[in-house]
């Protein structure tokens, strides 16, 4: 039997491949093409372990990395495209929205 910890790894992997399913399949990778994906999820529950109603609220999938010579110095490019990466940087744009939407009294994750 899986132990609590598992139960809830399991979970989290669940609620991540269930959102990156739900991306357009073009912009997924096509027959034996790879990539990688990573995911936070929110969750909601007194118990730490879990997961039950967790949320994706940031992924990113890629292993990629621009080279110095098509680095762009204005910041138009994002230069570190692998998986953690972006959701991390999706996670931060995530946040600040809440930050926003909680500062102006619109109901958000944080009310």
């Amino acid at each position: 039997m899986a132990t609590e910890r598992e139960m809830f790894g399991q979970e989290i992997a669940r609620l991540a491949l269930e959102k990156y399913s739900s991306i357009p399949r073009k912009c997924r990778p096509q027959g034996r093409e790879w990539t990688v994906m990573s995911a936070i999820v929110r969750t909601c529950s007194d118990n730490p372990w879990d997961a039950k109603g967790g949320v994706v609220v940031a992924l990113g999938s890629g292993n990629k990395c621009i080279g110095g010579d098509e680095r762009d110095r204005d910041g138009l490019v994002v230069h570190d495209c692998h998986a953690e990466v972006l959701a991390r940087r999706a996670f931060r744009r995530y946040l600040l929205g809440q930050f926003v939407m909680a500062r102006r009294g619109v109901p958000s994750d944080f009310s």
